[in-house]
């Protein structure tokens, strides 16, 4: 995982800053004043942010098929964890290549409902806005919307949590994974979102910490008239220690499976052997 997001990571902050230099020289001097006195200079602006979103959708798209190799890989290592003391990566790939369709069909699914859920919401919400106008009343809907579209989309979260790990680990197809994901959601919904909770004040420490860090060393960069030399080591620090986050969090649903799921909730599994 480290080696993955730091090859990742470096071409991304490769690509960008290299076009960061192309608009605004190595050090960035002079950017502030090209905005303010130059309103033509802006229009380079567009084929920066396009390059951008095109390097972003190449990205996801390398993410999205990727993801459910690096998943039932991680899910073997925790479920090996808990089954035994030796965990063998040997066997965490080969568990990985054997259930990589189960998991991509899951993986699909889900951003299916995913995408759904939130176009709907998106209709409920912004539709009547965009007819009626933004007046004190638009206001208020938009509000209401942003809290109900907030508890609805946590307990998609929560109903979709265990999809993951009961899809490799029972061998279900991905629609019986995500019904009895939903169901174990439904009968442990509670602890589920304590695990949320848990996991959000994690990630809100993690992202306070690094973003001073950021700006912590670009202040002290900025002394020597160079900018962006506190976004890079801050990502840096990030794709090192994100990568270990990122591990963790991957494992911590088959921590839940094993404590939960197959004390019973729902339907009895399947015997789950060291994979």
């Amino acid at each position: 995982m480290l080696a993955f997001t730091l090859i990742i990571g470096g071409i991304t902050l490769y690509y960008v800053f290299s076009l960061l230099n192309g608009l605004y020289g190595v050090n960035g001097v002079g950017l502030g004043h090209h905005i303010k006195t130059n309103s033509s200079y802006l229009s380079t602006l567009i084929p920066f942010f396009e390059k951008i979103a095109l390097f972003i959708l190449l990205l996801t798209l390398i993410s999205f098929f990727i993801t459910p190799l690096l998943t039932g890989f991680y899910i073997s290592v925790a479920n090996q964890g808990h089954i035994k003391t030796r965990i063998s990566t040997g066997i965490a790939f080969s568990f990985a290549k054997k259930t990589y369709l189960t998991l991509l069909a899951t993986e699909i699914v889900i951003y299916a409902i995913w995408i759904a859920a939130t176009a709907i919401l998106a209709l409920i919400f912004l539709l009547p806005v965009g007819y009626f106008g933004l007046g004190i009343g638009s206001i208020i809907w938009l509000l209401l919307g942003c809290i109900i579209s907030l508890i609805i989309l946590i307990l998609l979260g929560i109903l979709l949590y265990e999809a993951y790990p009961i899809a490799a680990m029972e061998k279900v197809g991905a629609i019986g994974a995500i019904k009895r994901s939903v169901d174990v959601g439904l009968r442990k919904i509670c602890e589920i979102f304590v695990v949320f909770l848990v996991m959000a004040a994690i990630l809100i420490g993690y992202t306070i910490i690094l973003g001073l860090l950021q700006v912590t060393f670009e202040f002290l960069a900025s002394a020597y008239g160079v900018l962006f030399i506190g976004t890079i080591i801050a990502q840096i620090i990030n794709f090192i220690l994100g990568s270990g986050l990122n591990s963790w969090f991957l494992m911590v649903p088959v921590g839940f499976y094993k404590g939960y799921v197959e004390a019973g909730v729902g339907n009895k599994p399947k015997n789950i052997k060291a994979e």
